[in-house]
């Protein structure tokens, strides 16, 4: 995993909090606060999580807007990639506030 670009790790970081199946939107909504890049710039999330797909670490079903980790182990080594405990508890609040 580490060979993929910046912007699609920290994509699978914050997607495996949601577990193995993920809808895009939701996705969506939750990328502006943890990507620095998308600042400015319209997020192609799909594009972003290409490399991804590429290397068999996912699975995108673009007609149902939706992608899922290709195996349980993909999705826990995206969540040990947070380096904390402390950035974890912040996404899952973060996501949860997003949600809401």
């Amino acid at each position: 995993m580490l060979e993929l670009p910046q912007p699609t790790r920290n994509t699978l970081k914050i997607a495996s909090c949601f577990g193995s199946c993920i809808d895009l939107a939701v996705l969506y909504s939750i990328m502006p606060l943890w990507n620095s890049e998308s600042n400015d710039q319209q997020l192609d999330i799909l594009e972003i999580l290409q490399p991804a797909a590429e290397i068999g670490l996912i699975d995108i079903n673009e007609p149902a807007s939706r992608f899922k980790f290709s195996h349980d182990r993909c999705q826990q080594a995206s969540y040990q990639m947070i380096s904390s405990e402390h950035l974890r508890q912040t996404l899952h609040v973060q996501i949860g506030q997003t949600l809401l």
